[in-house]
């Protein structure tokens, strides 16, 4: 890891007066705004005017921390020397954003979702790390860079580990390091967790239990696989099958992209299953891109028309064949 914090260094020692632009993906989490955030003050040390760009916005939890921070950020990405792009390495998933990259002078990208995407084929430098959460690489790399971070983003991106590793459910040893980095920061972690405390909306609810109601069990070999579909928020759907005690939830969605989330219990984490090998393997099948880590992940395609559902059924079916086979070969090695 630090010898590729060392070649960044080195390059942004060469870059400066470089305007950039951090882009995340759309619908941008509290994971990707924290670690965009890092990274500005990251940049701007070296003397590169670095703006946040949020393409389509936040997501809720996201835009209730920005707005309680007083954080600034762009939804109109503006042309730049640099792309950095941030909790993603897939063009897929920057929306409007993606139009910068045929005229940028270069890419850079920090994530932690496997596999990595088709966007490291064309950056300069990718820092792809297998971290629970993207922020807990940018604050060890500020904490390589020498950078010095004040409460504000030092809060935020504490939201952001909290947020993606479930209140530090899934852990490194460097996810407790950059904690550390950012309470010494000035970061507020009561505020940290109260920022993360907001109430659902009515969308929300009713799609959880929509998903809830139309969901297939599938109990192999004694793990409990949760199977259904969902309009949107399939991701809050996904929590909320693992909530209720499924082992894995496989959740369907998508109106002009075909999407899958999956969601992965604590007991099936413990026995080795990785939800990013599943949704790799499942991609490779259906021509579909794909990212996450081993609790949880995600698969998209962009399909047209009368495609969508078709495509979604060969996702599903897809995910479902390959999870089996995967917990099958958990449970023959636990005999």
């Amino acid at each position: 890891m630090f010898q590729e914090f060392q070649k960044l260094r080195t390059l942004l020692e060469s870059r400066q007066g470089y305007a950039t632009v951090i882009v995340t993906h759309q619908n941008a989490d509290p994971d990707a705004v924290g670690c965009a955030f890092i990274l500005q003050k990251i940049f701007s040390s070296f003397g590169i005017k670095a703006e946040v760009c949020l393409p389509g916005g936040p997501d809720r939890h996201a835009g209730r921390m920005l707005s309680a921070l007083e954080l600034p950020w762009k939804e109109e990405c503006d042309q730049a020397d640099m792309l950095l792009v941030c909790d993603t390495s897939n063009e897929s998933m920057l929306g409007g954003a993606s139009r910068l990259i045929e005229n940028v002078g270069e890419i850079l990208i920090i994530d932690h979702h496997r596999p990595p995407g088709n966007l490291t084929g064309k950056a300069t430098l990718s820092l792809v790390f297998d971290e629970p959460a993207s922020t807990v690489i940018a604050v060890l790399l500020a904490d390589f860079m020498g950078v010095n971070l004040d409460s504000r983003a030092s809060t935020l991106a504490l939201a952001g580990i909290l947020y993606d590793t479930r209140r530090y459910l899934v852990v490194s040893p460097n996810t407790f390091q950059a904690s550390k980095i950012l309470l010494e920061s000035g970061g507020e972690y009561d505020k940290a967790l109260r920022l993360l405390e907001s109430p659902q909306d009515r969308s929300e609810i009713i799609a959880k239990l929509k998903g809830v109601q139309r969901a297939s069990i599938i109990d192999v070999c004694g793990y409990l696989v949760a199977v259904t579909e969902a309009s949107a928020h399939e991701a809050t759907v996904a929590n909320a099958l693992i909530s209720l005690g499924a082992d894995l939830a496989i959740v369907a969605g998508g109106r002009e992209v075909s999407r899958a989330s999956i969601r992965v219990s604590k007991r099936l984490l413990e026995k080795g299953f990785d939800s990013s090998k599943l949704v790799s393997d499942a991609a490779s099948l259906v021509g579909a891109e794909a990212g996450g880590h081993p609790g949880a992940s995600g698969l998209s395609k962009y399909v047209l028309g009368r495609k969508l559902s078709s495509m979604k059924n060969e996702e599903l079916r897809a995910l479902l064949l390959l999870s089996i086979r995967m917990i099958e070969n958990i449970c023959r090695e636990e005999r």
